[in-house]
């Protein structure tokens, strides 16, 4: 029995036959790769750091990093002002929507979007949660953990006038 491990980790056979021994690396080689990737996932996560995968509205990432995006972490903040003043999913995805705001794929917000985020209300105050327990990240928190948003932001965002009408 002939084959060789390709470039993308696929087995590439070589006589066109392929045993029990071959079969079991195949499945082998799957299992060690994902317990490989929730490992690591959980090493970042204890140091603090993003595990991978897309990153969470509100950031972006650069070097296996995370930062945080001016215009999304904008959309986050906003989102948990609206909700700490009571507004539903449904309201503030229609006012995202009327002001010109679009989501990351520059469709409009739903509900399920505005959900989305407000469960990762613990990430966005500077968090990282894995197996039940929480870390601090090594990254900035776009919401404080005491207020949702400062005085100042609100101040320098919303303008009287506008929102009266």
């Amino acid at each position: 029995m002939l084959y060789e491990i390709g470039k993308k980790r696929e087995i590439i056979l070589v006589d066109g036959e392929i045993n029990p021994l071959t079969e079991n690396f195949i499945k082998r080689s799957k299992e060690y790769m994902s317990e490989k990737s929730r490992l690591f996932r959980e090493k970042a996560a204890r140091e603090g750091k993003f595990g991978g995968g897309y990153a969470p509205y509100g950031y972006y990432i650069e070097k296996k990093e995370l930062y945080v995006d001016d215009y999304e972490s904008f959309v986050v903040k906003f989102i948990f002002y609206r909700r700490s003043q009571g507004c539903g999913y449904s309201g503030i995805a229609k006012e995202l929507n009327l002001r010109g705001f679009r989501n990351r794929s520059g469709k409009e917000f739903t509900q399920g979007s505005i959900r989305n985020i407000e469960d990762k209300k613990r990430l966005y105050q500077g968090y990282i949660e894995y197996d039940g327990k929480e870390v601090r990240g090594k990254y900035a928190a776009i919401l404080g953990s005491d207020e949702l948003l400062s005085e100042e932001w609100k101040k320098r965002v919303f303008d009287a006038s506008t929102e009266d009408s």
